[in-house]
């Protein structure tokens, strides 16, 4: 028997609609089982001998623990193209393919018509545009099984879709371009080139893949327990609201409001993040310090203020680590050393772009299996492709600007095998940055694109700009 594990009701769903086509999408929640349904494709193709081998190609930071997850479930072979030889499942990083022009021309070498490809977290090539988009869809003639798999399969709009299903097949949709497409089905602005305002002909866009298409969410098909959320507010001491506050109105003042870049606003909000997050420099009050000069885009952050960390120290002690785990999601790598040395008498692991692939795995192993119980993590690093369902408890010391990130995240420990209720807590500075965040995340947005949005609505209008001027200063 080549796989070892039977398919829950809504992957035998799954299988049954979609196992006679050659192109086929899984658009499942994170945590439904969309690695054992993909497995079930790769095996009864290749008992019927349509398939002789597997190309799967998934997020860097998910490959160990995907390799876990097909021994799991089956008894195929399976290595990363790095020491691919003969074995039936090869395994490369969709960073590498736009990365690595190495192991790009060793895959396309291997690829041939009787291998079947895996897009794993197919979102991560809705920019047609992209590199690693360009390359992965420069494959698609010399594969004849293509499947793309993803919880989030649309994160800013309809057109997310299209390269998506373009690499399945481009009579999916019938576009040859990304330009017909959006001829057919996006509405721009006339005054602000690029801006999307609507889509059209929806339905139609959904009845043209559905037959291809099988998507469900969690709450449809998962017995899960409850999910709780908590936030825990803090007040910065007097010394750091004035740091953060000189910060924001000396970086608006240098914006040039006139010619208004998104670039500049992004700007200011990474930094006000990283003020909010525990940075301050009395220092910076004597300098006559310019933004907008390259010399001084960087600033070296030195965490003093220690209010954020204290409440993350409180919230620790309130959780049972005897009978409990606790992930710690950090948004900036210069946040970890400062929560160390606050937790330097617990037993934690940590994850971040930081480690080797092997330290990464030591790491890890010590918080699913061994006795440490916390796992401060970067959310850039781990928020995708990890089973961490041995975790109840989610702390998020700072948040990403990124909704997809923020609900990948989550599912890391609310998928199948959860047998506890499920504990998120957010950390938040009040009169700061951190409020709009959490307020966007909320609604299921992304800061960055919706800060985007509405600077290409009153770019080149002098009295929107005005207007936004003053709400936006209100904001931050």
């Amino acid at each position: 028997m080549n796989l070892k594990t039977e398919l829950y009701e809504h992957q035998q769903i799954a299988f049954n609609k979609l196992k006679d086509i050659k192109a086929c999408a899984l658009f499942m929640d994170t945590g439904t089982g969309k690695t054992r349904t993909a497995l079930e494709f790769a095996n009864y193709r290749l008992e019927k001998n349509k398939i002789d081998t597997v190309f799967w190609i998934c997020p860097v930071s998910t490959k160990e623990n995907l390799i876990k997850d097909i021994i799991k479930h089956s008894n195929y072979s399976v290595e990363d193209i790095e020491h691919y030889k003969n074995q039936f499942i090869c395994i490369i990083g969709i960073e590498t393919i736009s990365s690595s022009k190495k192991y790009y021309s060793k895959l396309l070498n291997l690829v041939h018509k009787s291998s079947m490809i895996v897009l794993d977290e197919s979102h991560f090539i809705k920019n047609y545009k992209a590199k690693r988009s360009e390359r992965i869809l420069s494959m698609q003639n010399n594969i004849e099984y293509r499947i793309i798999m993803t919880g989030t399969p649309i994160t800013q709009g309809i057109w997310d879709l299209y390269t998506q299903m373009y690499f399945l097949h481009p009579k999916i949709l019938g576009y040859n371009s990304f330009y017909s497409f959006a001829k057919n089905h996006l509405e721009y602005s006339k005054h602000y080139p690029g801006l999307i305002l609507r889509a059209h002909n929806i339905d139609y866009l959904t009845k043209k893949i559905n037959p291809y298409v099988y998507q469900i969410k969690k709450d449809e098909c998962l017995d899960l327990p409850e999910k709780n959320y908590q936030v825990r507010y803090l007040c910065m001491s007097n010394e750091h609201q004035t740091f953060y506050n000189y910060v924001r109105d000396t970086m608006f003042n240098q914006i040039d409001f006139e010619n208004l870049q998104s670039v500049d606003i992004f700007r200011m909000i990474g930094y006000l993040h990283r003020v909010a997050s525990g940075y301050i420099d009395t220092d910076f009050f004597t300098n006559d310090y310019d933004f907008s000069k390259k010399k001084n885009k960087k600033i070296k952050f030195s965490y003093k203020n220690h209010d954020r960390v204290k409440v993350l120290h409180e919230i620790l002690e309130s959780i049972d680590l005897n009978k409990n785990k606790c992930i710690i999601w950090h948004k900036y790598n210069s946040d970890l050393k400062f929560i160390e040395e606050e937790l330097k008498d617990l037993k934690y692991s940590k994850l971040n772009g930081c480690l080797s692939y092997k330290e990464k795995s030591i790491q890890l192993n010590r918080f699913i299996y061994g006795d440490n119980n916390i796992l401060i993590a970067n959310i850039g690093t781990g928020s995708t492709g990890l089973n961490l369902q041995v975790a109840n408890y989610m702390i998020y010391y700072n948040n990403t600007f990124d909704y997809a990130k923020r609900y990948q995240s989550e599912d890391r420990i609310y998928r199948l095998g959860q047998s506890k209720n499920c504990h998120i807590i957010d950390i938040i500075a009040n009169n700061t940055i951190d409020v709009r965040i959490k307020e966007s995340l909320d609604r299921k947005e992304s800061l960055s694109a919706s800060i985007k949005k509405a600077i290409d609505k009153v770019k080149d209008n002098k009295e929107e700009i005005q207007k936004f001027k003053e709400k936006f200063l209100n904001i931050i």
